[in-house]
């Protein structure tokens, strides 16, 4: 999972991985600011969107300024 910055004033990247297994996320990635995460498909997301977690495609949900 990759996501870029083009608000800032140098572009930038950064990538993510993770494990597969029992883990509701499969990658996470995160800075001060905002988290990302590609969750499985039969995760229980209900703790993480009451948590402020919010779906933003099919498996890809985001908390924090990301969203603002």
């Amino acid at each position: 999972m990759f996501t870029f910055s083009h608000e800032s004033p140098g572009e930038g990247a950064m990538g993510g991985c993770g494990g597969l297994g029992e883990a509701d996320f499969i990658v996470e990635i995160s800075t001060p600011e905002w988290k990302t995460a590609l969750v499985r498909r039969d995760a229980e997301i209900r703790y993480y969107e009451s948590a402020g977690w919010q779906q933003i495609h099919q498996n890809v949900y985001v908390e924090g300024s990301l969203m603002s």
